[in-house]
């Protein structure tokens, strides 16, 4: 199948082109003029690139139509930060949405496929999950009158190898290394995370299986409290580290419980996760080991 996938220098983004790759689509990728494509730098050889300097990526039109791509993954989102979460350019991204469904059609692409957030779950309470939930909503109702399949993942939490050190797990890894203190919430929340490889493996999946459509949440289906996972953690940099509970409040908006249903997503695409926690942590913690430096500039 050929490919266009938006978002490919980003962390999820990164691992579904690398999966894309592996299983032998065709696949194509948008390269932000700018941007720093070291997590896929091993697979440009492999793949056609599509340059944009343009937000709303008029820019690639011809490149674009000229590829033909039967399916267009759409994974690209400004602002995913904590602190970016109520900025007011979250607006932006309902825009892009609508830029990659435009560019779909003039394409011919059959398969559109989003990548949305839990956030959007129930009322949301940021300006990331109204962003979020509108562009689900405008999504879904441009497939249907173009004739398109439209499947969108509502992750939860993913974590895993080259996650940006500004998320929990990097940031409590790096910290540890060095033989700091992380400073943390009581952790009584309870969330849910899921290994990188594993949510990259759904969203190729969900492209692959061209009768599964809708709206689907994408999760272990397990909660873990964030009180044990730090520990988790901790345990496997240095044991005898001490961890700093307590020391930061949790937002105003802080999510207490986050459980995905994914049942749903199997029963559409086969799919269920299979790297435990306990072995997800210990690979991630491998890789920031060896890869210190890295995010330590």
């Amino acid at each position: 199948m050929r490919v266009f996938l938006t978002g490919a220098t980003g962390f999820v983004g990164s691992e579904v082109l690398r999966q894309l790759v592996a299983a032998g689509h065709e696949t194509a990728a948008l390269v932000r003029e700018g941007s720093d494509p070291w997590r896929i730098d091993d697979l440009l050889g492999k793949i056609r690139r599509i340059p944009s300097a343009d937000p709303a990526l008029r820019d690639t039109r011809d490149a674009l139509v000229d590829f033909q791509p039967a399916a267009i993954l759409h994974l690209a989102w400004d602002g995913v930060a904590g602190s970016d979460r109520n900025d007011a350019k979250q607006h932006r991204n309902v825009a892009l949405t609508s830029a990659t469904l435009e560019l779909a059609r003039e394409a011919g692409a059959r398969h559109w496929i989003g990548l949305g957030s839990q956030a959007e779950n129930g009322s949301p309470a940021s300006q990331y999950g109204i962003a979020k939930l509108s562009s689900s909503m405008v999504a879904k109702r441009f497939c249907e009158r173009a004739g398109m399949r439209f499947g969108w993942l509502r992750l939860f939490a993913a974590y895993g190898p080259a996650e940006s050190p500004d998320w929990l797990i990097p940031y409590l890894i790096l910290t540890l290394l060095r033989g700091e203190q992380p400073r943390l919430t009581a952790g009584q929340q309870r969330w849910d995370y899921l290994y990188v490889k594993d949510a990259a493996r759904a969203i190729v999946l969900l492209t692959e299986r061209p009768r599964a459509t809708g709206i689907f949440n994408l999760g272990s289906g397990s909660a873990v409290k964030i009180r044990a996972l730090a520990e988790m953690v901790r345990d496997a940099v240095d044991p005898s580290l001490p961890l700093r509970f307590g020391e930061i409040p949790y937002r105003s908006d802080q999510p207490m419980h986050l459980e995905a249903d994914a049942a749903s997503l199997t029963k559409a695409t086969g799919w269920h996760p299979t790297t435990s926690l306990a072995d997800g942590l210990t690979e991630t913690v491998r890789y920031y080991r060896e890869n210190r430096s890295r995010f330590e500039r």
